[in-house]
């Protein structure tokens, strides 16, 4: 009778270094030493004898016992085995079996059930299975002739054993480089072991990483998703999947291979921080905020996970707020969420919460409008008296809710705590000036050039768009002469700045002369006359700015005031003055 056998088909491989010596750092390297095999022997069915199937494991041990590699565990110490742990042939199935190589240090067991026919012998669920990992690869069931069916059956099982030692080989391979991180080596290795083997899971995994380390990133994406296909719960694969779904901006599958990660470690906070920070630093804060807040309904006493929910919170805020010029629900929403979180903290930590995240907070109450960034900003600043930057954040929130004499005096303080805190004056300066509060504006001012905070040009400048829009674009030409002759003369400012504010003060000093002329009288024109001639001195040393104005015609300009120069003087001189 012939044989009726099948293609052999091997489910999920063993792990390399688990089938092999431990990796070679050179294929060549020899081997030093041989793996233990347990070959129990094979497991009759209902109303079938025992003889076939210890023959059948006893031809196997021999044939593997030729192997260089391999060694089978002889059968008098696997019943040995049996009778020190109390296991009766009779109850000994591949389980009790993984369980006793475990006792005699065999890194692999080989299991199979067989059933007798009319003339044959049927061989099933023949595999041998990692010990240590769990890992199966298979035979598959075949039927052999009752003449010399013992020793055809332990050929057959080992041909298929011996025929993927090579392929198992460069496994190892494989798996060696995979570990020293020699990326185009492994590949080589893993895509060779996977010709032979392509529903080897580790080596799959590998050529992921591999294809991944050098470059291809939508490759070792579509890798790894090879590997879930033949393993759904490979953590490291899940892990993965959702770093490179998130790179390529995939949000939804991302969450959802980073949740199937985390299924499998639902109560371990530190790992589910730790893939919430790998979503987030991939460009999606938003996931990461939705892992995080799963963390918390499952404990929401830990103050670590607050933390990073803040964290995290705040990011998908500025990220929701991008292109917005105003909050979004959505962006509410996250600045509410990180306030709650970090509040928490707050409240949990105290001091031990840091400057910035107690800044964050105020900055999401200022950023809503929210008048309680006030008393959050007070408390904050009791625990950290010496953070300038938690003083100068209070400064803001008390400016914006019209506290303008409360937040100079934050600055101050801000200046206590630290001196070379930036822009304190300038701010202070700035604020003054909003409100019109000139006089002491200018001082600050002064202070924030004093101070090195700013350039004398950038102080000068704020007075002199105070200047231009409260006194030229509202024709107030008396307050913008007064605001432009002051800053000329409190700043030592550069060739270029002090063009621009002659040629301005100039243009005013025209246009209130043309105000005062307008009687044709001899006092008009007494009153005038001066005016137009100061004012074409300071538009002769504006010439520079004017240059590079193209909307100013500066030749015009001096043209028109010289002809009211002259009109005064001539209506002075036919008054009879001189």
């Amino acid at each position: 009778m012939l044989f009726r056998l099948a293609f052999p088909r091997l489910g999920v491989a063993l792990l390399a270094a688990l089938l092999f010596l431990p990796a070679l750092a050179s294929a060549q390297q020899e081997v030093q030493g041989r793996f233990r095999v347990m070959i129990p022997d094979l497991f009759p069915g209902e109303d079938t004898g025992r003889g076939f199937g210890e023959d059948v494991a006893e031809e196997l041990r021999d044939l593997i016992n030729q192997l260089p590699t391999h060694e089978p565990v002889e059968r008098n110490e696997i019943r040995d085995a049996m009778r020190q742990f109390d296991i009766d042939r009779d109850d000994l199935n591949c389980i009790r079996s993984r369980q006793l190589a475990t006792q005699i240090n065999a890194e692999l067991v080989m299991c199979a059930n067989y059933t007798e026919g009319r003339d044959d012998w049927s061989l099933a669920d023949i595999s041998f299975v990692s010990v240590a990992s769990g890992e199966t690869f298979t035979v598959d069931d075949f039927t052999v002739p009752d003449d010399d069916g013992d020793e055809l059956a332990a050929a057959h099982i080992f041909q298929v054993f011996d025929g993927y030692i090579e392929q198992l080989r460069y496994a190892a391979i494989c798996q060696e480089y995979f570990g020293s991180q020699q990326w185009a080596n492994a590949l080589q290795n893993c895509d060779q072991a996977i010709e032979g083997n392509p529903g080897s899971e580790g080596s799959r995994y590998a050529r992921a990483r591999a294809v991944m380390e050098l470059g291809d990133r939508e490759e070792g994406l579509a890798e790894m998703l090879r590997v879930l296909d033949l393993n759904p719960f490979n953590e490291n694969a899940l892990q993965f999947a959702g770093m490179l779904s998130a790179e390529f901006g995939m949000d939804e599958e991302s969450l959802q291979y980073y949740s199937a990660y985390l299924e499998l470690n639902p109560g371990n906070a530190a790992v589910r921080m730790n893939v919430a920070y790998e979503l987030a630093t991939a460009g999606n804060p938003r996931g990461a905020v939705t892992l995080i807040e799963a963390g918390i309904a499952m404990d929401d006493t830990n103050i670590d996970l607050w933390q990073q929910l803040g964290g995290f919170a705040f990011t998908a805020a500025g990220q929701a707020m991008e292109g917005q010029s105003e909050p979004t629900p959505e962006v509410e929403g996250f600045y509410r969420r990180a306030i709650e979180a970090y509040t928490r903290v707050f409240d949990a930590r105290g001091a031990e919460t840091t400057p910035a995240q107690l800044g964050n907070v105020i900055n999401a109450y200022v950023q809503l409008g929210d008048p309680a960034a006030i008393d959050f900003a007070q408390r904050a600043v009791q625990v950290h008296p010496g953070a300038a930057a938690l003083w100068s954040r209070l400064a803001e929130a008390l400016r914006r809710n019209d506290r303008l004499e409360e937040a100079i005096a934050a600055l101050e303080s801000a200046k206590q705590a630290d001196p070379d805190f930036p822009n304190l004056s300038a701010r202070q300066g700035s604020w003054l000036l909003e409100a019109d509060e000139v006089d002491e504006a200018v001082g600050f001012l002064k202070e924030a050039v004093e101070r090195g905070e700013q350039p004398a040009d950038m102080m000068a400048n704020l007075l002199f768009g105070k200047a231009y829009n409260d006194g030229v674009q509202t024709t107030n030409w008396t307050y913008a002469i007064s605001l432009l002759e002051r800053t000329k003369s409190e700043f030592e400012v550069s060739e270029n700045m002090s063009s621009q504010l002659n040629f301005w003060h100039g243009w005013s000093l025209y246009n209130h002369g043309l105000a005062l002329q307008e009687p044709s009288t001899i006092d008009s024109a007494r009153q005038s006359l001066p005016i137009f001639q100061q004012a074409l001195r300071f538009f002769e040393l504006g010439r520079a700015y004017a240059a590079t104005v193209e909307s100013i015609n500066l030749a015009q300009i001096l043209s028109a005031t010289q002809t009211y120069v002259d009109i005064q003087d001539a209506i002075i001189r036919r008054g009879g003055g001189e």
